[in-house]
C-alpha cells in the first residue's frame, strides 16, 4: 500500500537532516501540519532560513485554501515554538534583509494578524528592519511595506514607512 504524500513528508521529517534538506521538506510539504512536523523534528538546529521557510511555506498554504487557516488559528505548540525560535533569531546578524522580507511577507499571507500571539513577532520586525535597510533589495523593500500594510493601521508602522521611504528614496 502506498503512503500519503503528506504521511512520507512525515516520516522523512523526523529523520536528522542537512540544513539544506530540511529547508527543501519545508518548502515542498503539503500541509501546514508537515510543514510544522518537518520544523520540529529539527527545532534545535534551526537557523533563521529555516523559520523563514516556515513562515513562507505556511503562508502559501493559507493563500491555497483547503483549511490552512483554520489550522493556524488553532496555534498549535510547533507553531508557537516556531513563532519564539523566530523571535530569539531576529536580532542575530544572520537574520539579514531577506530573512525579513521573508518572514514578513509570510506572516502576511498566512494572515495571522498583528494581535497577540503575534504581535511579539511584528514589533520585533519592524524594530529590525530599519538599521538594516541597505542591505536590502527593492523588491525586499516592497515585500515589507506590502506585508506590515495588511497588519493594521499605518500609523501604527509610521516610523517603519517612514524608513522604508527615505531609503526607497535614495535609491531613485
Amino acid at each position: 500500500m502506498l503512503r500519503s504524500r503528506s504521511a512520507r513528508f512525515l516520516s522523512s521529517a523526523s529523520l536528522p537532516l542537512p540544513p539544506r534538506a530540511l529547508t527543501t521538506i519545508i518548502k515542498k510539504a503539503p500541509t501546514v501540519r508537515a510543514v510544522l512536523k518537518a520544523y520540529d523534528g529539527a527545532a534545535d538546529d534551526a537557523n533563521e532560513v529555516h523559520v523563514t521557510s516556515v513562515w513562507a511555506r505556511l503562508g502559501e498554504l493559507v493563500m491555497r485554501g483547503g483549511g490552512a487557516r483554520a489550522e493556524l488559528r488553532g496555534d498549535p505548540p510547533a507553531l508557537a515554538r516556531c513563532r519564539e525560535a523566530t523571535l530569539r533569531l531576529i536580532p542575530t546578524a544572520d537574520f539579514g534583509a531577506a530573512e525579513l522580507a521573508g518572514t514578513a511577507h509570510g506572516l502576511a499571507r498566512a494572515r495571522v494578524g498583528a494581535r497577540e500571539p503575534w504581535a511579539a513577532l511584528w514589533t520585533a520586525l519592524q524594530a529590525s528592519t530599519p538599521p538594516r535597510l541597505a542591505e536590502f533589495t527593492a523588491n525586499e523593500l516592497w515585500v515589507v511595506a506590502w506585508a506590515f500594510s495588511t497588519h493594521g493601521p499605518p500609523p501604527r508602522w509610521r516610523a517603519l514607512y517612514g524608513s522604508l521611504a527615505s531609503e526607497a528614496g535614495g535609491r531613485l
